[in-house]
């Protein structure tokens, strides 16, 4: 008879690291298909126009739902002892989870198809949520979480809760909490809260199902839901060609098999960029999910920069803007490029807190720098000259706070 595997501080956080990977994964999918989206300008009339900015909320909305499962996590991991992770696997990638590649894709039927894949509760049948093949009843989602829960509840005592609550981070320090409807939450849709004991873990975990992958039933809020309303929406408008024509899984070498390598001279200007603007706000994020020795007034310039503006000022426009250049040179008219989403390897933690902030502070003069020389080279549009406006404040505002401290 074989005996049960004896519960183990090793495995829960190796199971949290999966989840971490996950999270991640399907936020960079879901922003890459929203990203996709036409805009203002692209040939739609009012009423197509309108119809796919609601798409493209639904999809950035349920995006930020998930960067919040990221942080709930990042919080369990630091909580139990671990250390927050916010690397993920290079796109696309197989995974046994659903019987899809995670991969970057533009909007369409097929995509969204997939995402309700992504978002299956339990008791809907792997066929019938357009599933490819049947997952591993002990390989889904909702076992993964289900057994992150089991483990915790196994692993109870004193001695499991031992990370620094004040290391974690909330949606109040962030700015990001707001009212909430149901599972849902405001302007941001990201409310973190922190672990510190077994109830506020399980309460974690429970959210994270309740919202998305995972659930044990399909209620209106969850991201499965959301995302069958947008596949009868796209059903009932067969006329409307509402993305543009983005390569999947853009990149800036041939390097990764399944990458679309992008070759349009100012298109690899901009995703050079972009690459460095992505892997420096997720180096500034872990620094903050997993600070040290920083005094108060030093978590709070991180708060102020890594998740807004960097974010929102840098690497989103960024990402719109890959959307609106030929992804192939000497085809201007042809396929559009899009953010890579390539963390340039293994986003490791940088432990020594002096040493780590001047490691931001040169790289964010960096970025500004390699912003503006990008801005200035031919077929750059003028948009890309503001962002390196933006990354430059961004710089100055994070070298002030070290001055500070």
């Amino acid at each position: 008879m074989t005996e049960t595997p004896r519960p183990t501080r090793d495995e829960l956080l190796r199971l949290l690291g999966e989840a971490s990977d996950l999270e991640h994964s399907l936020t960079c999918q879901y922003l890459f298909a929203a990203f996709s989206l036409k805009r203002v300008g692209d040939g739609l009339n009012d009423a197509q126009m309108t119809t796919v900015m609601g798409w493209a909320r639904t999809l950035l909305m349920v995006a930020r739902q998930e960067m919040e499962h990221l942080g709930l996590v990042a919080n369990l991991l630091t909580a139990v002892g671990g250390s927050p992770w916010f690397g993920h696997p290079r796109f696309p990638y197989a995974t046994p989870l659903f019987g899809h590649q995670m991969a970057l894709e533009p909007f369409s039927t097929q995509t969204i198809e997939k995402f309700v894949c992504f978002e299956r509760p339990d008791e809907v049948d792997p066929a019938d949520a357009f599933c490819r093949a049947a997952p591993d009843p002990g390989r889904n989602v909702s076992a993964l979480y289900e057994r992150i829960r089991g483990l915790l509840i196994a692993l109870d005592s004193p001695d499991l809760f031992v990370g620094p609550v004040k290391a974690e981070v909330t949606g109040l320090q962030l700015g990001t909490d707001f009212p909430r409807v149901g599972a849902m939450g405001g302007g941001y849709d990201v409310y973190l809260t922190t672990v510190q004991d077994l109830p506020s873990a399980l309460a974690a975990v429970d959210l994270i199902m309740e919202q998305g992958e995972g659930a044990p039933q399909d209620t209106e809020i969850s991201h499965y839901r959301r995302f069958l309303d947008v596949l009868e929406e796209v059903r009932a408008t067969p006329g409307l060609d509402p993305a543009r024509d983005v390569v999947a899984n853009p990149s800036l070498t041939r390097a990764h098999p399944g990458t679309t390598h992008v070759t349009d001279p100012a298109a690899r200007e901009v995703l050079a960029v972009f690459d460095a603007a992505y892997r420096t706000m997720l180096l500034l994020l872990l620094r903050l999910f997993a600070a040290t020795d920083e005094s108060e007034d030093e978590l709070t310039t991180l708060r102020g920069i890594g998740f807004f503006p960097l974010m929102t000022m840098a690497v989103r426009p960024l990402a719109e803007v890959l959307t609106t250049l030929p992804a192939f040179a000497g085809q201007p008219d042809g396929p559009r490029a899009g953010p890579s989403f390539d963390t340039g390897g293994p986003v490791v933690f940088l432990p020594h807190r002096r040493a780590a902030w001047a490691v931001l502070a040169e790289q964010l003069d960096d970025l500004a720098t390699a912003a503006g020389a990008a801005a200035a080279q031919p077929g750059v549009p003028e948009r890309v000259g503001y962002i390196a406006r933006s990354l430059t404040l961004i710089a100055r505002r994070f070298a002030a706070g070290m001055e500070v401290t």
